[in-house]
């Protein structure tokens, strides 16, 4: 009996550790699927990858972006700047016209001769000078040598553009710029009064 007794529990013992061992297996199995999911899952959605992508992608579309906004703020707060970029420009004449040593003085008329295929007439300009006594003692030692440089600046324009009328800003800026490298002063501006075709 105690024979039978030692089978039995050895009997129970093979059937325990069966048992146990299928159960471990089944354990195994059951990790080792959660690992690979977990493992696939991590494969399918890596942290810095949508991000990544996502800068490489837009990075040049978001760059110009940027470049286009800055650039409609920048014309928003400075319109000026968008007559610059057309070619416009206004009169800056960049002196301080309540100064009580500058003065206005006409300047004897300039005439343009017409154009050689005739399109456009002969031109006279009067204009007017601000400036103050110093520049005005200098252009009347140098009159002649201005004179001449002022007309061949105004031949040339002429002789570019058909139409004066709309140069008046240039021609303004131009002139000045001229009597300021010759007379060496730099409180001076040129009005001009009338622009009329002969």
């Amino acid at each position: 009996m105690a024979r039978k007794k030692k089978e039995k529990d050895k009997e129970d013992l093979a059937d325990d550790k069966i048992e146990s061992d299928e159960s471990d297996e089944e354990e195994d199995a059951e990790d080792s699927e959660e690992a690979e999911q977990k493992k696939d899952s991590k494969q399918k959605v890596k942290p810095g990858k949508p991000l990544k992508f996502l800068i490489r992608r837009w990075w040049i579309p978001g760059t110009i972006l940027l470049i286009l906004i800055a650039a409609g703020i920048t014309v928003f707060l400075n319109p000026g700047l968008m007559k610059l970029i057309k070619g416009k420009k206004s009169v800056d004449y960049s002196i301080d016209l309540t100064n009580d040593n500058l003065q206005e003085q006409g300047l004897p008329p300039f005439f343009i001769p017409p154009s050689a295929d005739l399109s456009r007439g002969a031109v006279r300009l009067d204009l007017t000078v601000i400036w103050d006594g110093v520049a005005s003692v200098r252009y009347k030692n140098n009159e002649l040598r201005v004179r001449a440089e002022i007309y061949d600046y105004l031949v040339a324009l002429a002789e570019r553009n058909g139409n004066l009328d709309s140069q008046k800003t240039v021609m303004e800026e131009g002139m000045s710029g001229i009597f300021r490298k010759s007379l060496g002063t730099k409180d001076l501006a040129i009005k001009i009064k009338e622009l009329k075709t002969i």
